[in-house]
């Protein structure tokens, strides 16, 4: 059986494509370090791994069926009925697959995949120069191992260098051509005091409104209400709903609530006054019969 560490080796030596690699390692990070198994109670379902991996979740579920026909992955999925009674997940174990590389760890080296063991070996026994530049044949002659020694003028390279130094201290002394940007004062806007944008003509609406909770909200909703429409027509519905007669205090709408059902555009009609008695006397036929005596 093979670690955790063993798998995460295996996984950067193979050539599983990207999005493979990135699921595998990231169950390794909720796998045990002996057994490379995950434990229930870190087995994560397909949206978790969507999330933790920055993939789509028909993506993981595409790689993860592949990493299972290839044997990388190892799923003990439950049955139906048992996961929904009992609220069994899917287990997950990680292995390499047979002939998959194996990477063995050399004194803390690890071997790189694209040398086989003979060139290895042969390394070892031949080793290359170091990486870097190519030698350079000293001036002086003084390493022979660079190259054939040879005898350079002393007099003509100290002629050179002081040449060269009074070129470049003739170069700094010269004025420059082009004047130094002269420094403009900087200029510093005057602080509000408040840090949110502002929003135009919030404030009137927001002194007719009758409610006055949720105001971070209200103004979110006021931002979009005036692109619907112009800013007097929904102030004035403010002001014709505050002052409807038949707008009962404990139940207002919210400002966001009621600019996103474009309140501004309701008539808010006052109560129908009640009917008044008519003076006129009624019709006979509407007066009651006076009770008739029975005789004897």
């Amino acid at each position: 059986m093979a670690t955790k560490w063993e798998i995460n080796r295996a996984v950067r030596a193979s050539n599983l494509p990207a999005p493979s690699r990135l699921i595998m390692l990231t169950l390794s990070d909720m796998a045990e370090a002996a057994t490379a198994e995950i434990p229930e109670r870190h087995t994560p379902s397909l949206t978790e791994l969507a999330r933790q991996t920055g993939l789509g979740r028909s993506t993981v579920a595409q790689h993860l069926l592949s990493l299972e026909e290839t044997k990388w992955v190892v799923r003990d999925r439950p049955e139906v009925a048992a996961a929904r009674a009992n609220g069994e997940r899917t287990c997950y174990r990680l292995t390499v697959p047979a002939g998959a590389p194996v990477v063995q760890e050399l004194d803390g080296l690890v071997q790189e995949r694209d040398h086989s063991e003979a060139e290895v070996v042969q390394e070892l026994d031949h080793p290359s120069p170091a990486p870097g530049l190519p030698l350079v044949q000293e001036l002086d002659g003084g390493s022979p191992g660079a190259g054939p020694n040879r005898t350079i003028s002393t007099t003509s390279t100290t002629n050179t260098i002081v040449a060269a130094a009074a070129a470049a201290a003739a170069a700094k002394a010269a004025p420059s051509a082009k004047p130094a940007p002269t420094a403009q004062p900087r200029t510093v806007a005057p602080s509000t005091g408040s840090t949110r944008p502002p929003i135009v003509r919030f404030d009137e609406f927001w002194a007719v409104y009758p409610l006055s909770d949720g105001e971070a909200k209200a103004r979110q909703a006021w931002a979009k209400a005036i692109k619907r429409a112009e800013p007097d027509a929904i102030i004035a519905g403010a002001a014709r709903y505050r002052d409807w007669p038949r707008r009962n205090p404990d139940y207002t709408k919210l400002a966001a609530n009621w600019l996103a059902d474009n309140g501004w555009q309701d008539a808010y009609v006052a109560a129908v006054a009640p009917r008044q008695q008519s003076t006129q006397p009624e019709p006979a036929y509407y007066r009651p019969l006076k009770p008739t005596r029975a005789t004897a």
